[in-house]
């Protein structure tokens, strides 16, 4: 009677530290676990499917791939919490059924089984995280290869409307993984220095704005050929500079329309005037 009154009172308490009422009760905490991790499975299927069309998705607009990369990456994190938390429980169960196995050792081998149940859904929850991080990965990677090939393709454009408007091919103009800007010249030994952009003339800061905005015109219409507005750009140019403007204008005009918008009565006679009517 001793022995049984002992044993009584170990199970009572093991279960009212655990909150539960029963072995039972622990099966039903283990499948609300699962339930929760449903919640999840069809998300998961999207991102696996979104890791294998990462090679449909990299010439998707930068925007478009940046959100990707931002929500898999707050999902992953989720996941990783659940899965910690679900770790956790196991652990609290393996103690609990430790703490039950001398109160009541004819529980013993289901207690088992349902741990090995929660071991198998946790080994699960793993390789799906395993999945949302290499799909993470990949689109980041996506996004970089993206964001590079842009920045190659401004800084040439850069470039090539810079040496032909100053004529000087020393002066490089470089674009950052931030699509900061900085500049390098070579200088007569051979050296590179690298001055900084706003001690360059006027003149010159104007010409690269305009070469900067020609060069992301090109490459963000991509096939849709857009018409350059200029907006008395000239101010500060001196006469050279404008020499050298005016055939690079024509060759442009060539392939885009200019809407040119200026005081300089140099310009007066080049290109058809606009013609202002009233609709009314």
């Amino acid at each position: 009677m001793q022995k049984r009154r002992v044993a009584a009172e170990k199970i009572a308490t093991a279960l009212e530290t655990n909150e539960s009422a029963s072995l039972e009760d622990l099966e039903l905490k283990v499948q609300a676990l699962a339930d929760r991790r449903a919640g999840f499975q069809s998300k998961i299927n999207d991102l696996i499917e979104a890791s294998a069309a990462v090679e449909e998705i990299k010439d998707a607009p930068a925007a478009e791939l940046d959100a990707l990369v931002t929500d898999l990456n707050e999902r992953l994190k989720a996941k990783e919490a659940e899965q910690k938390y679900l770790s956790g429980e196991r652990d609290r169960l393996q103690k609990e059924l430790a703490r039950a196995e001398a109160a009541a050792p004819m529980n013993l081998a289901d207690g088992e089984l349902r741990l090995r149940q929660l071991d198998a859904k946790i080994e699960r929850m793993q390789r799906d995280c395993e999945d949302i991080a290499q799909a993470w990965k990949l689109l980041k990677t996506a996004s970089e290869r993206f964001s590079h090939s842009h920045r190659e393709a401004i800084e040439a454009g850069i470039n090539r409307q810079m040496e032909a408007w100053t004529g000087r091919s020393s002066r490089r103009f470089h674009v950052g993984n931030d699509f900061s800007l900085a500049l390098a010249i070579d200088d007569i030994t051979n050296s590179k220095v690298d001055p900084d952009i706003e001690n360059l003339s006027q003149g010159t800061l104007d010409q690269l704005m305009l070469a900067i905005r020609l060069a992301v015109l090109d490459r963000v219409a991509e096939d849709i050929v857009l018409p350059l507005l200029i907006d008395d750009a000239f101010l500060t140019w001196d006469e050279n500079r404008r020499k050298r403007l005016k055939p690079v204008l024509q060759q442009i005009a060539e392939a885009r329309q200019i809407l040119l918008v200026t005081h300089d009565a140099s310009f007066q006679n080049w290109g058809n005037p606009v013609q202002i009517r009233d609709m009314g």
